[in-house]
């Protein structure tokens, strides 16, 4: 099959899924659980995540993939999961759990955020063995302009630590800061536009290493066939000093809620890396949420 014909059989095959999608009204929800599943080159991720907001979430006229960003609740979030990674002759099995508290309020135009996430990983392979582990905060500030419109700072800070019986141990540091924008336009018919825009900005260093840093930009655009489909796109544009991290990426993610509380989604993104090689990397996701 050509692409062409690929491309023509794809979007047919996502109309009929648009078409034949219509909801019932339903009021809220107040918790999602959610299970996932990562395949990237030499890597695999499983976690559990999970959502409880202090407040119901509406679902009522905005798509439902957006619901608590019209909604405002405050919640608390987290996951727990492990990664295998086999890269070169070298294997890293982590272990990953994180916990953020996110504060919304219908009534206020502000929001924030502030998270932990604790990760611990064996490493064997290549004639060694040890253990790394982090520790990660996180904090967001954030502002609605309008209705639809929402601007967002986000600070994240990592200390790490590599360990060996035959080494001196190691320690690393990195920072991170985020400008996000995002607007949701919505339409008459019940679709949806959303598109948002994010401005990052890190740097990392170790004992042994030189200061990596870095910045990117991306711009996501999503567009709510109706009220439970959606199909999302990505791209972004990463320079730093270090050649396997410099680079492109882009994305596509399609979302659809089978019922109202039960929401599927499946992407794929590639890294083009300017180093090329075994820097570039494909990533596969699917993503199962429940809402109750």
């Amino acid at each position: 099959m050509n692409n062409t014909n690929l491309i023509r059989r794809t979007l047919l095959c996502l109309s009929i899924i648009a078409a034949s999608n219509s909801w019932a009204a339903s009021s809220s929800y107040q918790s999602e659980v959610g299970l996932n599943y990562i395949d990237r080159d030499n890597s695999e991720t499983y976690f559990v995540s999970g959502e409880y907001f202090f407040a119901p979430v509406l679902t009522e006229a905005h798509p439902l993939a957006e619901a608590n960003f019209f909604s405002r609740s405050a919640s608390i979030s987290g996951f727990i999961g492990s990664t295998d990674n086999n890269t070169g002759s070298f294997n890293f099995d982590t272990d990953a759990i994180n916990i953020l508290y996110s504060y919304a309020k219908k009534a206020s135009s502000l929001t924030f955020g502030i998270g932990y996430t604790q990760t611990d990983s064996t490493i064997t392979g290549g004639g060694i063995s040890g253990n790394a582990g982090d520790d990660q905060y996180t904090f967001n500030i954030g502002y609605y302009l309008t209705s639809n419109s929402h601007l967002k700072f986000i600070y994240l800070t990592t200390d790490g630590t590599f360990s060996h019986p035959d080494i001196s141990n190691t320690t690393s540091e990195s920072t991170a800061y985020s400008l996000q924008y995002k607007n949701i336009f919505e339409f008459s018919d019940n679709t949806a536009l959303g598109i948002t825009g994010l401005i990052s900005s890190a740097e990392s260093s170790t004992d042994v290493t030189a200061e990596i840093d870095g910045t990117r930009y991306d711009i996501i655009a999503d567009y709510y066939f109706n009220r439970g489909f959606n199909l999302s796109g990505r791209l972004a544009s990463i320079s730093s000093n270090a050649p396997n991290f410099d680079g492109t990426e882009f994305g596509l993610d399609v979302g659809y809620f089978v019922t109202e509380s039960f929401h599927v989604i499946g992407s794929y993104s590639e890294f083009d890396s300017t180093a090329g090689g075994s820097s570039d990397t494909d990533t596969f996701a699917i993503k199962a949420n429940y809402r109750f």
